[in-house]
């Protein structure tokens, strides 16, 4: 308990202030019962014998009132639970409402901390996994835990509300029924708190693996089609489904069975009551009077004591993606990235790496050992070498992405990290398998750029300097066109020059292009290698690449070999 305990202080962090305000609005619909069943029994031994009123414990409200009238007492009654029926609607709209602010909270703090965590961490996990906690995870949390625990909150001062104002009225009554229901109570959680637990951790697994085979079946539309897997993404999907509404059905049976024992106990009680009664040869308006008390206290006694089993129920079942969401937001670290505006501000200069050696996280050899090399503005630089040489990782070291284990970084003079925020407004990369969007083009170039702060003469400036004006004149719709799921409008080359386009827009100086050509056919690597060269002067590239005859334009080449540099050499010299 005192795990789970840690973990809600996790992820309730800057919550207990509309939680403390929920519970003060909680109490005033308890002291709400409170007033409705210290008028019910007036109201009924008015009704039935007038007499009766100067018999009854809560006489003192008669006295206070003065005479009560039968029109007047009805007419209050009345107000009174139409007051309170509209208190209950405000009660159920603020708890929906905080629930689902509490998600939005714990979605933001997660996406915030992932797109803020270091790049080494980010490549290293699991897509599926992240859009499972931010999406399903969340949600389960939010129905699971937050809203049980408010709702529990609310049965719990009812019940208290409740039991104190018939324990002055019917003692003994309080605690016989009390004692009985404490008896099921411990009797019910002995039976099915490992029942909830297995079938709640189930629920989980299936929510992750269900994200895992979606995200799969929709990722690689060709490979799926061209082998002929839709039959086994669907099985898989459907035996999923299949499971988990087996899942929910037992849980489901768990969920509603306090219900139907808190009306048994009830009603065995009420009976137990009258018969008591009547055998004490008590006057039958008093006992209708006290039995109305006890009848609104019963109806108001028993969804709480059954929604509060189930309540409790669901934060059993909500344990594990409690545990999941709380240890994703603990592992996070916090670091300080800087955001990257449209405009540099400064200029780029030179860069230099001062033997520099990197290692994995986990590796037991360094991926790059005792690099130096020093890049001027406007040259052109050529990095080659086979699989696994270190090309990739040392374009994200120059890139700012990784952070060196020994040497040093230095940009026009200052070190970069990870956190250098000078160098982050300089620096652009063209990947492999760029992404695009399920955008227009225009925004695919502005990518990240809110739509009302696009500036669309640089846009345009930069399609141009990327070759991509007759791709975009050609399109339906020009620069509004969308683009599909990963750019299937588009060639691969011309996939290419979008993500070049994308560094051009945000003026970049520095451009990291990493095997930007390799899945390309020899005309469409000729065309991208065109716009390339065509930037050549106007800002400094750092092209990686497989093929010599990409870097014939290069200032000079850099060959890898198992990460140490074996060669640095001019295109002329190629073999």
């Amino acid at each position: 308990m005192k795990y789970y305990l840690a973990d809600l202080r996790v992820l309730l962090e800057g919550c207990y202030g509309r939680l403390a305000a929920a519970f003060a609005l909680f109490a005033g619909s308890a002291a709400m019962d409170l007033v409705c069943m210290a008028i019910l029994p007036l109201f009924v031994a008015a009704a039935l014998s007038p007499q009766a009123l100067t018999q009854l414990p809560l006489a003192w409200l008669d006295s206070a009132v003065g005479p009560v009238s039968p029109l007047w007492l009805s007419a209050a009654v009345l107000a009174l639970f139409v007051l309170r029926a509209g208190v209950m609607l405000i009660v159920g709209s603020k708890m929906a409402e905080i629930a689902e602010w509490v998600r939005e909270r714990v979605v933001s703090r997660l996406t915030a901390q992932q797109l803020a965590s270091a790049y080494e961490r980010a490549i290293g996990r699991s897509i599926s996994d992240e859009i499972t906690a931010a999406a399903s995870y969340s949600i389960t949390f939010s129905t699971h835990v937050v809203v049980p625990l408010l709702r529990l909150g609310l049965d719990i001062l009812t019940i208290v509300a409740v039991l104190a104002f018939v324990g002055r009225l019917e003692p003994l009554v309080v605690l016989v029924s009390g004692g009985i229901f404490a008896v099921v109570w411990i009797a019910y959680f002995t039976v099915v708190r490992g029942i909830t637990a297995r079938h709640s951790r189930r629920l989980a697994d299936l929510q992750a693996d269900l994200h895992h085979q979606v995200t799969q079946s929709l990722s690689s539309p060709r490979e799926v089609r061209v082998y002929g897997l839709q039959p086994y993404f669907a099985g898989r999907i459907e035996e999923n489904l299949r499971a988990t509404s087996r899942a929910q059905a037992r849980l489901g049976a768990v969920y509603w069975f306090p219900r139907a024992l808190g009306e048994l106990t009830l009603i065995a009680l009420a009976v137990a009551y009258v018969v008591y009664k009547a055998a004490s040869g008590v006057e039958v308006a008093l006992v209708v009077s006290n039995l109305s008390v006890l009848a609104f206290a019963g109806l108001r006694l028993m969804p709480a004591f059954a929604q509060g089993m189930a309540n409790l129920t669901f934060l059993q079942a909500g344990r594990r993606v409690t545990r999941v969401l709380a240890d994703r937001l603990r592992d996070a670290p916090h670091p300080s990235v800087p955001t990257s505006p449209t405009h540099p501000a400064q200029s780029f200069d030179s860069l230099e790496l001062r033997g520099v050696s990197f290692r994995y996280q986990g590796a037991d050899s360094d991926a790059l050992r005792d690099i130096s090399l020093s890049i001027h503005r406007g040259q052109s630089v050529g990095v080659v070498g086979t699989s696994g040489a270190g090309k990739s990782t040392l374009g994200d070291l120059v890139l700012g992405l990784l952070a060196p284990r020994e040497g040093q970084i230095v940009f026009n003079g200052q070190p970069v990290s990870p956190s250098a925020s000078g160098w982050f407004r300089l620096a652009g990369f063209v990947p492999q398998s760029p992404y695009i969007a399920n955008d227009t083009l225009l925004r695919n170039v502005a990518y990240g750029v809110p739509a009302e702060q696009i500036d669309l003469a640089l846009a345009r400036r930069a399609l141009a300097l990327a070759q991509l004006e007759q791709v975009a004149a050609a399109l339906p719709k020009g620069l509004d066109t969308m683009l599909g799921d990963h750019g299937v409008r588009l060639s691969g080359g011309q996939r290419q020059r979008v993500a070049i386009a994308r560094a051009l827009y945000r003026q970049r100086d520095f451009l990291v292009l990493d095997e930007a050509t390799s899945a390309l056919d020899q005309e469409t690597e000729r065309e991208v290698i065109a716009s390339i060269e065509a930037l050549k002067g106007t800002i400094t590239t750092f092209i990686i690449a497989h093929r010599l005859s990409t870097l014939r334009n290069c200032d000079f080449i850099i060959e890898l070999h198992q990460g140490r540099v074996v060669d640095v050499r001019a295109p002329s010299l190629q073999p």
